[in-house]
């Protein structure tokens, strides 16, 4: 018998606005998709709806299967061949998703910060400390998050308010010039990539306190929409919407310009902090889902013989995925119909076909 973590609703809560946030605090590609980046605040404010419609399919699977993960549920409604199969394909999306994020932490800290340090160094040290975390156990990556998570958003309005004497903000007038259909199209890519979903789907049997469930879901998309405003237009006055669309890293290029009566400057540290902590908590996150899912998978009663080997696999297939950081980019443009697949069309045809087996059951039960 596999032993049952506990997470509360509060710990759940931060890993979900942690993991959204922080890859794309650093990309931000919002500001590349987005065709004129002087109306990125009705932008911003029009994509908040899309992301809570896209994250009913899985909320409503949750209530239906409060005590299953996704790969359990998957077999329960697809049966026993199909099931299997779209677990491994949620396993192999968990793999995928922990290869990009330690990708992405390696490209930051060599660009930026370790020039002269091998990828593989960065990446071996990040793997071998979550997959230490992993085996502490689930509770230890709660309480690390609610420790972090907290101090990652404070750290951060710091940054964004020594900034703000710079910023015009003229530049953020909108101007109206993108239309409705096309801030709708450039929001869509963002909202698919509510990937959270799908770990969460492996923890919800975990939880200790599901009754306000989905509340936390939505305030932490309601969390992570704030934030975004807070961050993004601060960035855009600052720069320019001419500027802004072609910064490899907006906010680390944000802190480079804060100086505060030229005792304070330079304090690319505090943001290195802030994204080594939060990158650490998106990649064990998803490095645990894809380790438990294989357990449950392969009917194994325990997941720590797993854990490096899983480590490995990520390892070896971040490093083949791309070969620079501009690859990394055009990456991120193709993989909305990815996320879009496993985020929504996969949990959407689950939840279609367990309300269609329901409906069979009670006529079949009417009948008789």
């Amino acid at each position: 018998m596999m032993d049952r973590p506990q997470m509360t609703l509060r710990q759940v809560f931060w890993l979900f606005v942690n993991s959204r946030f922080i890859i794309t605090l650093v990309f931000i590609p919002q500001l590349r998709e987005l065709h004129y980046t002087q109306d990125i605040i009705p932008a911003l404010l029009l994509s908040f709806p899309m992301e809570l419609l896209i994250g009913i399919v899985f909320v409503i699977l949750w209530s239906r299967y409060p005590n299953h993960t996704l790969i359990e549920y998957s077999r329960l409604i697809l049966g026993r061949w199909i099931g299997p199969i779209i677990g491994l394909l949620y396993i192999s999306y968990f793999i995928f998703n922990t290869a990009i994020t330690v990708r992405v932490f390696d490209e930051f800290l060599a660009t930026r910060f370790f020039i002269n340090t091998p990828l593989e160094v960065i990446e071996l040290g990040i793997l071998l400390i979550a997959a230490y975390v992993l085996y502490c156990g689930l509770e230890v990556l709660g309480r690390c998050a609610d420790l972090l998570v907290p101090i990652i958003f404070l750290g951060l309005l710091l940054v964004i308010a020594l900034a703000l004497p710079q910023a015009n903000w003229r530049q953020v007038v909108p101007t109206w010039e993108t239309s409705l259909p096309e801030m709708l199209l450039s929001n869509f890519p963002g909202a698919t990539r509510w990937n959270e979903y799908t770990w969460m789907a492996m923890v919800i049997p975990f939880i200790s306190n599901k009754k306000h469930l989905q509340r936390a879901v939505y305030m932490g998309i309601g969390f992570n929409r704030l934030f975004w405003i807070i961050l993004m237009v601060p960035i855009v006055a600052i720069f320019g919407s001419g500027i802004v669309g072609n910064l490899q890293f907006p906010t680390y290029e944000l802190v480079e310009i804060i100086s505060v009566g030229q005792f304070l400057e330079r304090i690319d540290a505090l943001v290195l902090g802030l994204w080594v902590f939060g990158a650490f908590l998106k990649i064990a996150i998803f490095y645990y889902a894809a380790v438990f899912g294989a357990s449950q998978w392969f009917g194994m009663n325990r997941i720590r013989p797993i854990i490096l080997p899983m480590g490995m696999i990520i390892f070896t297939l971040s490093l083949l995925l791309f070969s620079n950081v501009v690859e990394l980019r055009n990456l991120g443009k193709s993989l909305t119909f990815f996320d879009f697949t496993f985020v929504v069309v996969i949990p959407l045809i689950m939840l279609l076909i367990h309300y269609s087996k329901k409906r069979i059951r009670a006529a079949d039960n009417g009948n008789t």
